[in-house]
């Protein structure tokens, strides 16, 4: 059982709790043989895909050793894209959502002002991108004294996209003794040798497509239009894979004169449209994800029921990997080649483990996806922000009275007070009204889960 495993390395009730609500129900292969090394102190080096659970079997490990409301920065995470450090910072929120750990992301394209005002807190947990990680650094504005973890998610990323220095420097400026832990979709020596010692190899090779994963490949002439045939009718999720952005782009338009709701997903996009994007798709109000490799990567996008590869994938690790996306969770899903004659005939390894359909309406997709039922609510997390600060005298103590007039004292969670606006954690999924009343005066609220807290 999953939880004799996690108890056998004293993991928090709190924490299993939460797992257990969240649909934890069993231990991915690189959770199960990295966390058991985390949790030793080891340096590591983990390559696994796509899909693999990378950010739990991290997350896991860091959260079960802090010390709740310690004041102090212990973990610092850097990501390869603004995108996935938010998306760490939503999971680490929805992990600790009982355990009072105080977590900060840094990213470009935010408000500066807000992102020290948050450094201000001492979170224990830091997540961002090497760049602006590296400026704050330099500034003096992150504490490195009492640093225990140093994390570089999507390692190889990191290097493809040219933060290999930055990387480097952040590395160059934290102080000895620090346990490096570096997670990969692939193996990459350059990495190693920015490990200050030894460390230890986790390696999940993916030479197969995930089981569960139904494939096929179509020859056709007219990739837009059976495209658009298949996504006539989506009843879940689905990203559909280009090598080029002007080909994305150029998707979207043939799905969307078919009245098929879809959007492009690409590094061309300005930030605030990708966050739109990734929230709409999230929650189910968009169905159809059209998107480049390289703007996907590490993305956790629930409920995909099928992936659809529009021209050859690069190699078949890139194959694979798209294919990572469908069934996270276990269930059947579907994984379908668009190619074109010269495509196919290139393609035969690639392809070998595919069934050929003659012609799109042979596609019958029925896909049977989990749907986890929680023993108790999910320990769901909205961060809002309410017009009103320091400079106005406002306590903690004046927001919860506030608050407890609205909802229950147990669903207040951090409360983060600057000069002009106060941050809040509610641990439920209950929308507030727009406006409060504290101490004699109506402030604005407003829901801020896009805000890199």
């Amino acid at each position: 059982m999953v939880y004799t495993f996690y108890m056998k390395y004293d993991i928090r009730p709190e924490l299993l709790e939460t797992m257990r609500h969240l649909g934890y129900g069993s231990l991915t292969p690189v959770q199960r043989e990295s966390i058991p090394l985390f949790m030793e102190g080891h340096d590591l080096y983990v390559q696994a895909g796509t899909g693999a659970g990378k950010t739990a079997a991290f997350l896991l490990p860091i959260l079960n050793q802090l010390t709740p409301l310690e004041r102090k920065t212990r973990a610092l995470i850097i990501a390869p894209t603004r995108e996935l450090s938010v998306q760490i910072k939503t999971l680490s929120d929805r992990f600790s959502a009982y355990l009072k750990i105080h977590t900060a992301c840094m990213i470009g394209g935010r408000k500066y002002d807000h992102q020290l005002n948050m450094l201000k807190h001492h979170p224990e947990i830091i997540t961002g991108t090497a760049g602006r990680l590296l400026d704050l650094i330099r500034q003096g504005l992150i504490e490195l004294d009492d640093l225990r973890w140093v994390v570089l998610d999507e390692a190889d990323m990191l290097l493809s996209l040219g933060q290999r220095q930055e990387v480097s420097a952040i590395l160059e400026a934290l102080p000895s003794g620090i346990q490096t832990v570096m997670y990969s979709a692939t193996m990459d020596e350059s990495l190693t040798s920015l490990f200050p010692g030894e460390y230890r190899s986790v390696v999940i090779n993916e030479t197969e497509v995930n089981p569960h994963v139904r494939q096929y490949y179509i020859v056709t002439d007219n990739v837009y239009e059976d495209l658009a045939q298949i996504l006539g009718e989506l009843p879940f999720g689905c990203v559909v894979f280009f090598n080029r952005q002007s080909d994305c782009i150029k998707g979207v338009k043939a799905l969307q004169a078919h009245d098929i709701p879809a959007e492009a997903y690409h590094a061309g996009l300005k930030q605030s449209r990708r966050e739109q994007i990734i929230q709409s798709f999230s929650n189910l109000e968009l169905n159809v994800l059209c998107a480049t490799d390289a703007a996907a990567r590490g993305l956790d996008l629930p409920d995909i029921g099928l992936v659809v590869h529009c021209g050859l994938p690069f190699d078949r690790e890139t194959y694979i990997h798209r294919c990572g996306r469908a069934a996270h969770q276990g269930g059947t899903a579907y994984s379908i080649l668009l190619l074109n004659e010269e495509e196919s005939e290139k393609g035969q390894l690639l392809i070998s483990g595919c069934e050929q359909l003659t012609s799109v309406s042979e596609v019958e997709l029925k896909p049977n996806l989990p749907v986890f039922q929680p023993e108790s609510p999910l320990p769901f997390v909205n961060m809002y922000s309410i017009s009103a600060g320091k400079r106005d005298h406002i306590r903690k103590a004046d927001i919860v009275g506030a608050l407890c007039e609205l909802i229950p004292f147990e669903e207040i969670g951090t409360i983060f007070i600057d000069d002009k606006y106060t941050d809040v954690q509610i641990l439920s999924d209950k929308t507030l009204p727009e406006q409060i009343r504290i101490k004699g005066k109506i402030r604005k609220i407003r829901l801020n889960n896009s805000l890199p807290f």
